[in-house]
């Protein structure tokens, strides 16, 4: 950090640049300079980064340089009227922010900031001393000032109906200040001319008056109207030279002998007539002055010190380098102006002349392109006469626009100067094959637009007004062939074919065309399965939809048992009070009444769906699922009732139901019937009868081993185990 605060001022003063970038001073920094700030933050900010790192150095006049230089002390007092107890708090400060609000001069604002202010009524001070609340006298004593003094006007306050907004208060300073009266002032009253009213005030030892005098030295402008947005502009001043410098970005320049002629925060030059001191000159007025800095008067000129070898000689590297440039681009900006004057005298030369203009016998074609950038004297390569040729190396007719016919001369001297080509003369440059070309493609495709006009008029004719021999066209491949769709099916009945290379059935989807509109569009589409208006729709399509029609049928009688048989339902039930009604009662797998609800419940959305359904018809009813292998039914639903897993495998289906399922799907195998006994009401009748074998095999593995899953389970296996 030190060696870069060496290079920087020594580069501010010996390099030949306007300016320079701090990028690696505020990278080490870490100050993100893309983050906007408010020039009292960052002023803040920077002094804390530099103390910060300062501190790590191994010189203690380096260490301690920033608090040296900037930092001052004050205390916070406030002492109770009733006992008189001095409550101090003791702090430190890089600068003093100064309310402006009712101030006209910098010596007001400071006779303000040291006043002292009474603590009544509601804001009474809590004294330590006396336990209670007690009225007090506050104020700010300033102890120890710095060497460099810097004043913060506070310019940006907050106001409760327009919010941040900025204070443009014309505030005065004189270029010296006597701080004396400020300095431990013990709350006196200061007046505007900066003369204490008593005298409280104490010094330290070893202190003159000429501690206390300052001298102004920086000023920093904030210009704008607005809170939200501005400039800064910094006025310092050289105190070898006394001389008064702008410095704007990275613009520096002189100002006048008078700092406050030339600033363009609209300083003004105040007399010192109205405001008589000690000093002599004049102060300074302004309402854009933000920050003043001030330096003490008696610490002398800054030593003449003689810069490290190692920087002075990289900067003046970089000088060389710099002047290096500066005569290359120099050099670089001659010949482009010699280039120019050169073009200029050869444009007069070839287009000042108007008869020069108007092509002869002896004319040629130039790329419009290529002349165009030589006219504005764009750097120009050989002529490229290639962008407007056709496939025959001539002047394509569709590019004419894009070329020129010049003169003999002028072309001789284009062609002579940059070279390129290809040389296209008048009579030998226009392509009268690509001419015949593009009247034959006009030509066709006049035709085939007014051949397209005739087939749509003819397919607006309705069926009954045909001529014999009619065809079958698709009415969606029509319909793309009015809007012009790109890349139509080659196929024009691709869409009214079935998936068995037939006629479909859906008639919605064919029209019928004349014999003269079928041979226009068969020539262009000859891939065409052909389908004569006497065409019959496909046989197997038209047994499916018949047999479909049957199923919905079906489905529709069978559908409202639905509701009624649900294998859900029945696991919830309690089985005797179930098979206590009334009549028969017939044994169905849970399996096959599922397939059967899925059968019927899922809707027919399309016919390739539709076909899918069919194959999802259920099979003919079979209950030897349920019997063991000595074709016995294995259980008596009554002793597994308890046991969920098992139960779930049947499902009991009273005897009209049943009458309808076997009469649309029919019957396999015997029917497992059984029947609650009227007499004992505590079993159930089977046909076939109850195999008491495998009876105890089942029930003995459903009560060890139940299946994981209740709603699959595979009874023979139950059997063999």
């Amino acid at each position: 950090l030190g060696r870069l605060f060496q290079f920087m001022f020594l580069f501010l003063e010996l390099s030949i640049k306007k300016s320079y970038n701090p990028r690696e001073f505020t990278d080490l920094l870490h100050i993100r300079t893309s983050e906007q700030q408010d020039v009292q933050e960052f002023f803040k900010l920077f002094l804390s980064l530099l103390e910060e790192r300062f501190a790590h150095s191994d010189d203690p006049e380096v260490r301690s340089l920033i608090s040296n230089q900037f930092c001052g002390k004050y205390s916070y007092i406030t002492v109770c009227k009733n006992c008189g107890h001095e409550s101090v708090n003791n702090n430190n400060f890089y600068e003093l922010d100064l309310n402006i609000e009712n101030c006209s001069s910098l010596e007001e604002c400071l006779a303000s900031y040291v006043k002292e202010e009474n603590l009544t009524k509601t804001n009474q001070y809590a004294c330590q001393n006396c336990k209670s609340l007690q009225d007090a006298r506050r104020y700010i004593e300033l102890e120890q000032l710095p060497p460099v003094l810097n004043f913060q006007l506070l310019r940006f306050i907050f106001d409760l109906n327009a919010g941040k907004k900025k204070v443009q208060r014309a505030i005065s300073f004189p270029p010296v200040i006597d701080m004396s009266p400020y300095v431990n002032a013990r709350g006196c009253s200061v007046d505007t001319k900066g003369k204490s009213k008593e005298s409280k005030g104490k010094r330290h030892s070893g202190e003159s008056n000429d501690d206390y005098v300052y001298c102004l030295t920086a000023i920093l402008i904030h210009s704008g109207e607005s809170a939200f947005g501005g400039h800064y502009v910094a006025h310092i001043r050289d105190e070898v030279t006394d001389q008064w410098w702008v410095f704007d970005d990275s613009k520096v320049y002189r100002l006048d002998e008078d700092p406050g002629a030339e600033v363009h925060d609209e300083m003004e030059e105040t007399s010192s007539k109205s405001r008589k001191r000690k000093r002599t000159g004049n102060s300074f007025q302004s309402k854009n002055a933000y920050m003043l800095m001030y330096t003490r008067k008696n610490r002398g000129l800054p030593k003449e010190m003689r810069p490290p070898e190692e920087c002075q000689k990289t900067i003046e590297q970089k000088n060389e380098r710099f002047r290096s440039k500066i005569r290359e681009y120099e050099e670089r900006a001659k010949s482009q102006v010699q280039r120019v004057e050169e073009h200029k005298t050869n444009y007069h030369e070839l287009f000042d002349d108007p008869t020069k203009l108007l092509y002869s016998e002896d004319s040629y074609w130039i790329s419009c392109e290529w002349l165009r950038q030589w006219i504005v004297g764009a750097a120009v390569g050989p002529i490229t006469n290639e962008d407007v040729l056709c496939p025959h190396s001539k002047v394509d007719p569709e590019k004419i626009d894009q070329a020129k016919l010049i003169n003999e001369d002028t072309w001789n001297f284009l062609h002579k100067s940059y070279g390129g080509g290809p040389t296209l003369s008048k009579e030998d440059g226009i392509c009268f094959a690509c001419v015949a070309q593009i009247c034959k493609s006009k030509l066709e495709e006049r035709q085939t637009t007014a051949e397209k006009g005739e087939l749509a008029s003819l397919l607006t004719k309705m069926s009954t007004d045909l001529p014999p021999g009619a065809f079958l066209l698709s009415k969606a491949w029509i319909q793309k062939w009015k809007r012009k769709v790109v890349d139509l099916p080659d196929d024009m009945n691709s869409d009214i074919t079935c998936v068995h290379g037939a006629l479909t059935i859906n008639e919605k989807a064919t029209k019928k065309v004349s014999p003269g509109v079928w041979e226009r569009f068969y020539a262009q589409y000859p891939s065409t399965v052909p389908f004569p208006d006497d065409t019959e729709p496909c046989d197997q399509c038209v047994l499916e939809q018949e047999l479909h029609n049957l199923l919905q049928q079906e489905k529709k009688k069978t559908k409202p048992l639905v509701d009624v048989l649900k294998p859900e339902g029945f696991l919830k039930k309690n089985l005797r009070n179930y098979f206590s009604g009334n009549g028969q009662f017939y044994l169905v797998p849970t399996d096959w009444l599922t397939k059967w609800r899925r059968y019927l419940l899922l809707p027919d959305s399309s016919e390739e769906e539709r076909q899918q359904r069919n194959t999802d018809v259920p099979p003919p009813l079979n209950s030897s699922s349920l019997l063991c292998p000595h074709s016995h039914l294995p259980f008596d639903p009554l002793e597994i009732c308890n046991i969920t897993s098992y139960r779930s495998i049947f499902f009991p289906v009273r005897e009209e139901h049943f009458q309808v399922l076997s009469t649309h799907y029919g019957t396999e195998e015997e029917e497992i019937v059984c029947q609650f006994d009227q007499t004992s009401k505590k079993s159930l009748n089977f046909s076939p009868p109850k195999c008491s074998t495998c009876n105890i095999d089942v029930l003995t593995t459903a009560k060890t081993n139940p299946p994981a899953n209740p709603m699959i389970i595979d009874l023979e296996d139950a059997n063999s185990e």
